[in-house]
């Protein structure tokens, strides 16, 4: 009789600790971009040769670009927006680009996600910091690329 409890309790411990569907496998998932591409998650950056200008999802999606190719950033803050409050900042080593607008942005009036254009900064080699600062200069959102020769 002490065995059979013994199982029972086995049982119930194992029915107890898992097993069945994952949690979130009924969940919905976010929609993909329309165009294709990536998005990037909160507070990140991600680089790429461009982007789609309705959803500002990175086409080309890369940590690492050539020198003298097409480069964008597009980063996604915690919270909306005005895109006036938002600037770029580039940096490597002892190389730092001063601030500047943001290219374009999810919505002109407040939105969560900002595009830049890096292409006409004809990033040399090596690996560059791009950040999307308030204007105070507190980092909204962030990213590292390495540029290779």
């Amino acid at each position: 009789m002490a065995r059979v409890l013994l199982s029972i309790l086995v049982a119930f411990a194992l029915a107890a600790c898992g097993g069945g569907a994952p949690q979130d496998a009924g969940a919905s998932q976010p929609a993909a971009p329309a165009g294709g591409g990536d998005l990037p998650g909160l507070s990140n950056v991600i680089f790429g040769t461009g982007y789609d200008p309705a959803t500002l999802a990175v086409i080309g999606k890369a940590s690492s670009l050539k020198s003298g190719t097409p480069m964008v950033a597009v980063g996604r803050t915690l919270a909306p927006r005005p895109p006036a409050e938002v600037s770029v900042q580039i940096s490597s080593g002892g190389t730092r680009f001063p601030p500047r607008p943001v290219t374009a942005s999810g919505n002109p009036d407040s939105s969560d996600t900002f595009a830049a254009d890096l292409t006409s900064d004809n990033l040399a080699a090596g690996t560059w910091i791009v950040s999307f600062i308030s204007p105070k200069g507190n980092i909204l959102a962030s990213g590292t690329l390495s540029v290779t020769p």
